[in-house]
Order: structure tokens, then sequence, then C-alpha cells
């Protein structure tokens, strides 16, 4: 009964993965970093402190679905806002990393799995775009 539990639970979080239009997740090279992530008009992440694992990955994702965003940390629900986006044109992510700002435009149709890493050497950060989702080790 408890293996079927599990199961069940993997595949219902499998299932709303798929749901989403995109994610972002925060990857590799953060060490006390502070952060926000604004999306067009659509607050994300205000002033989040994240720390690199050594997998490469923060444990902090945002789901992004039709009508709301999702924010997780090490898979628990940390914040959920009601935000639409038009995913018919190219998105504009409005970033900052300890008070360093920048945009990057990106087009759902390329990928819907980003993730963003910090350039150690310029703190800035690195994006990637792909259309499976990322693993980590």
């Amino acid at each position: 009964m408890i293996k079927f539990f599990i199961f069940f639970i993997s595949l219902n979080i499998s299932a709303q993965d798929l749901n989403n239009e995109f994610q972002v997740s925060f990857q590799d090279g953060f060490d006390n970093d502070v952060v926000s992530l604004k999306v067009e008009n659509c607050g994300v992440i205000r002033n989040k402190i994240l720390k690199s694992r050594e997998i490469g990955f923060t444990g902090v994702r945002i789901e992004f679905y039709s009508n709301k965003i999702t924010v997780f940390e090490n898979r628990n629900i940390i914040y959920e806002e009601k935000c639409s986006l038009n995913l018919n044109k190219d998105l504009k992510l409005h970033l900052i990393l300890n008070n360093n700002k920048s945009k990057i435009l990106i087009n759902v149709n390329k990928g819907k799995y980003i993730g963003l890493s910090k350039n150690i050497k310029k703190d800035q950060f690195k994006f990637q775009q792909i259309n499976r989702p990322f693993e980590y080790d």
C-alpha cells in the first residue's frame, strides 16, 4: 500500500509539472546572493537570498500557469499570485542580482524550462532554455 501511495504522489507531481506553461529554476553559482525576479508586470521573487547546493540547484523553482504563478522552495509552495501572461509574444524577465539589474527576453516556444545561474566572475545571470525538465543529481 505504501509503494502505491508513493507512486501516486510521484505521478501527481509529474502531472502538475506538465500543466505549467513554463518554469524558471535558480541553479548554480549562488552563494548567499540577493535575487529579485519580475516577469512582465508580475512580481515573483523579491530580495530572496539564494545559495546553490552541490547538485547545482538552489531549490527555488517558479512555475507559470495560464493565470497564476507558483513559487516552490525545496518542493514546498512558498508563494502564489494570480497573474496572466501573453505567451504569444516574447516575455521580459526583469532580474536583480545583488543590486545589478538586467533583462532577458524569452520565447516559451524555444523551450519551457528556463535555468538561471550566476556568472561568478561578472556577478550576472547565465541563462539556459531547454525543452525537457532539468535533472539534478
